[in-house]
């Protein structure tokens, strides 16, 4: 038996096949099959029956848009479906009657719920929460400071940094991270600045990038305490931003953190601004002064 030669029902090209691999539709390529079912839409689709119809669903009475394939279908969606299933109950507040969206719910709606009122935890729950959360025995009960009776215990106290009143939890020290993301710049500039210990690991610092032979690192090294997490701080202040052109990040690395008095050592977040790499090499080269570019 010889081979016969058909037409791709696409681009019209001859194809040679066996008589038995004949079909109503022939196509030489994957790409003419692929294209031949991209057209297969509305009637022309094997699983046409006229057309979408609108129906009513069962529970909502919500008119909805379905294909006659699945014409069987009773609801507008899975929440009607759910609920139609479920016993109905009545509210314990209004006494109205309603399905209930999920077992055990008591409450036919969220403004009913709230006029129950609330009741404190015990101290032995309380306890049994802590305990759970914190896996902390020592700090369980009246001997967290976080819970008096059940509540948070807050008390009035004055921010360290701005001197503004604030109400907080024991724990907090200040009235925002922008406080205190400010005094911790501050406690490591006067560690590296000051101290005998900071001067000497800045010092051992640099001495370990000197032996690693970075060409990178023939300016001025930076002391320790310029992480990532505060890059991202500043970052996040400027908008991910260039502060002299405004240019956004367009590759990674693109923007740099720069120290407006040029020193490697003040890694207050007031000292520091975003730059892009063009900016960021202008400002070396020439010197600019981009102190007035930090927002206050």
């Amino acid at each position: 038996m010889s081979k016969v030669i058909v037409p791709c029902d696409t681009c019209g090209k001859p194809v040679t096949k066996w008589p038995a691999l004949v079909k109503l539709h022939n196509f030489c390529s994957d790409t003419c099959y692929r294209s031949y079912r991209r057209t297969l839409i509305g009637n022309r689709s094997a699983a046409w029956k006229g057309g979408p119809i609108v129906k009513q669903c069962e529970w909502c009475g919500k008119d909805f848009a379905v294909v006659r394939a699945a014409s069987d279908q009773r609801f507008c969606s899975l929440a009607c479906k759910y609920v139609s299933g479920r016993k109905p109950g009545h509210c314990i507040v209004c006494g109205k009657e309603f399905r209930p969206t999920h077992p055990g719910r008591k409450y036919c709606s969220y403004a009913c719920f709230q006029t129950q009122p609330r009741q404190p935890c015990s101290p032995e729950t309380k306890a049994k929460d802590s305990l759970a959360h914190r896996g902390k025995p020592g700090l369980s009960g009246a001997s967290n400071p976080m819970f008096k009776n059940g509540w948070s215990a807050t008390e009035m106290k004055v921010c360290p940094h701005c001197g503004k009143p604030f109400r907080a939890p024991a724990h907090r020290i200040c009235c925002s991270r922008k406080c205190s993301y400010a005094m911790q710049g501050e406690r490591l500039h006067r560690f590296y600045s000051e101290t005998p210990a900071g001067q000497a690991l800045v010092a051992r610092y640099r001495e370990d990038m000197k032996a690693l032979g970075n060409q990178d690192w023939g300016h001025e090294e930076y002391a320790p305490g310029f992480t990532g997490s505060l890059k991202r701080r500043v970052l996040y202040r400027d908008g991910h931003r260039c502060r002299l052109c405004g240019a956004e990040r367009i590759a990674p690395g693109w923007l740099a953190i720069h120290h407006v008095d040029g020193s490697k050592i003040d890694h207050q977040i007031s000292n520091l601004v975003t730059l892009c790499k063009p900016c960021h090499m202008r400002v070396h080269q020439n010197g600019l002064d981009v102190s007035g570019l930090v927002p206050s």
